[in-house]
């Protein structure tokens, strides 16, 4: 049967036919003018857009074509290239032409755009956003949530499934408009908020509370584990208030005290006292040395230097700030060369003959002979001079 020469308007209430032998063929149609088409409305319908392609009209504009694409069906929009393609494998591919163009889903009301795999309740779905196949990268996407309330967290999840460590998420925390307590916070599965970034810059870790204490403001914690680690021994974390403690390998170092006025909590480390201008250092709950701001030191307590023994000939320690010399006849003793500025005393406390000393590097003298209980010298060291002498008692210079 043909009506491309005789075209018919069927009418009446139910109009039917029967079984027709072969093909019905129509004219190809235009836009403006469809094969198949509507009595009350004739520019409506479907023509021939071209080889192997069927178009709709609407109004007399071509709204959609409907083709092929190797064995894939396409539905493409008007004369232009966007298209919606089907596979037979079951996938759906959406095309948006010309030049940066959107594609553009809304939901309605308090609709999602849902993306599920699989059966498990807990599996989620994924969206790809690409600007071409090799450039799975270069792509944003752009989550606003209008009604978002004071103090709800929008998030994105990001994981493998919805249990304890398993699924991490990037939040926005909205406050209130344009205020600098909106945060971008992460965290994990019943572990929330592990870092926070607000809008003054400040990043919180393990808190959300801005105490508004430096730029990076870590949780209070009484070990190490919430510190600040150096390589696999050493940390530092603030112990107690104005308290801030070293540790390597469990043990502590020294404690920092900051803006303290003592007390038996401060048992030991150094810490700047509230209103002075010094610098303390506490041993035992007790002060024992101040450094105040004319760079004087004082001492709560005696100044004791650091004393060896030397007993028979040999040489004299450079360690010790005094050395107490012990003869047994007559002894021979040496004295290397020291640092820079450092001083040496050496006394006689027991008479077992005459002790000479030779130091390697000397100006001013040779030898230094101890003779009887009591002789004791000075020496300091420079390092162009050698050991010079700053006091003699009893001593034999020569």
């Amino acid at each position: 049967m043909s009506l491309s020469n005789n075209p018919r308007v069927l009418s009446g209430a139910q109009p039917s036919f029967g079984v027709i032998g072969g093909t019905g063929k129509f004219a190809d149609g235009t836009a403006a003018a469809p094969s198949i088409t509507f009595a009350s409305d004739p520019d409506t319908g479907f023509f021939r857009f071209g080889d192997n392609v069927v178009g709709f009209a609407a109004a007399g504009t071509a709204v959609l074509r409907f083709t092929n694409n190797g064995t894939h069906g396409r539905i493409l929009h008007g004369t232009v290239a966007n298209n919606i393609q089907f596979s037979d494998a079951g996938a759906i591919d959406v095309t948006a032409a010309g030049t940066n163009q959107n594609i553009t889903l809304t939901p309605s009301g308090t609709g999602r755009i849902v993306g599920t795999t699989g059966s498990a309740s807990d599996s989620l779905g994924a969206i790809h956003v690409t600007t071409s196949a090799n450039q799975a990268f270069l792509a944003l996407i752009s989550g606003l949530a209008a009604n978002q309330a004071a103090g709800q967290i929008v998030t994105l999840p990001i994981g493998k499934a919805a249990s304890i460590n398993n699924l991490g998420y990037m939040g926005y925390l909205f406050n209130s408009s344009g205020s600098t307590t909106n945060a971008l916070t992460w965290g994990f599965y019943a572990n929330d908020n592990l870092m926070r970034l607000l809008g003054t810059g400040s990043l919180l870790l393990g808190t959300t509370t801005d105490s508004g204490n430096g730029r990076i403001q870590l949780a209070t914690h009484t070990t190490s584990a919430g510190g600040i680690g150096f390589g696999t021994e050493t940390a530092l974390y603030r112990s107690a208030a104005g308290v801030l403690q070293q540790e390597t390998g469990g043990t502590t170092d020294v404690s920092y005290f900051l803006n303290r006025t003592g007390g038996t909590a401060a048992t030991g480390g150094m810490y700047l006292p509230t209103g002075v201008n010094a610098l303390r250092l506490r041993i035992n709950g007790a002060d024992a040395l101040t450094l105040d701001s004319s760079q004087n030191a004082t001492f709560a307590a005696t100044i004791r230097e650091s004393v060896d023994t030397r007993s028979g000939a040999g040489a004299i320690s450079l360690t010790a700030s005094t050395t107490k010399l012990t003869t047994t006849g007559a002894d021979a003793l040496t004295l290397a060369d020291g640092a820079n500025g450092q001083v040496k005393r050496i006394v006689m406390i027991s008479d077992g003959g005459d002790g000479t000393l030779t130091p390697t590097t000397k100006t001013g003298f040779s030898t230094v002979t101890f003779n009887d209980v009591g002789d004791s010298i000075t020496l300091q060291f420079y390092t162009t001079q050698g050991w010079m002498v700053v006091s003699n008692y009893g001593c034999t210079i020569a």
